[in-house]
């Protein structure tokens, strides 16, 4: 991808700390065994998201090449879309956060599908941006891809004004005293501003490649 080397240091270490973050999450849901918007499911989906958005932001070759990213993010997608499918499920939440997951891990697999096979190993690094020059297909969606990042974005930012809520694993949250509900709480409080860096991230990524 293009872009100042400032800017992909600091997003790829914003999400490098982000993955960090979410292993630890992920630790803490499997641990209490509870189900709801915290499953293991979509704090796996996070914490393949930050290591995706790493790989891309970082300026050095990585040993993963982009076809090996891109088949993650699209198993990854489906599994969650046929969790989204299933029956009888409230699209205001927890559905509304798969959805969201759905939408980025399909995107970030179309982006890694239509890079170049070198453009992780160091020599194609200064020629994965600008996709949209040799995949047409990939302007458009692309264009939809921001608006709807951005967005995404957006509302995050105006909820921060809101009455603020734990959003993520509430039921993990319940009953839990001392230093485990510090932690817990706090990993739970780690959603809006999860959702704004990688809305941000995901937004300039994406016109830096158009």
């Amino acid at each position: 991808m293009a872009g100042p080397m400032w800017a992909r240091w600091l997003f790829a270490a914003l999400f490098a700390v982000l993955g960090v973050c979410c292993a630890v999450r992920l630790a803490l849901v499997v641990r209490r065994q509870r189900h709801g918007a915290g499953t293991p499911d979509t704090e796996t989906a996070h914490i393949l998201m930050a290591a995706g958005m790493t790989a891309m932001f970082l300026p050095v070759a990585t040993p993963v090449p982009p076809s090996w990213w891109a088949s993650a993010f699209a198993v990854d997608a489906a599994w969650l879309g046929l969790r989204l499918a299933r029956p009888r499920r409230d699209l205001r939440a927890p559905s509304a956060a798969l959805l969201e997951h759905v939408v980025a891990a399909a995107v970030m697999a179309g982006m890694f599908a239509a890079m170049p096979s070198d453009a992780l190993s160091g020599s194609g690094l200064d020629h994965a941006g600008h996709l949209s020059s040799t995949h047409e297909w990939f302007a458009v969606l692309g264009w939809l891809a921001v608006v709807y990042f951005l967005a995404r974005t957006a509302w995050a930012a105006v909820q921060g004004f809101l009455p603020h809520r734990i959003e993520d694993a509430p039921d993990v949250v319940a009953g839990m005293t001392g230093s485990g509900a510090v932690v817990t709480r706090a990993a739970a409080a780690l959603t809006r501003p999860l959702r704004l860096i990688m809305g941000v991230g995901m937004a300039y990524m994406l016109l830096t490649m158009l």
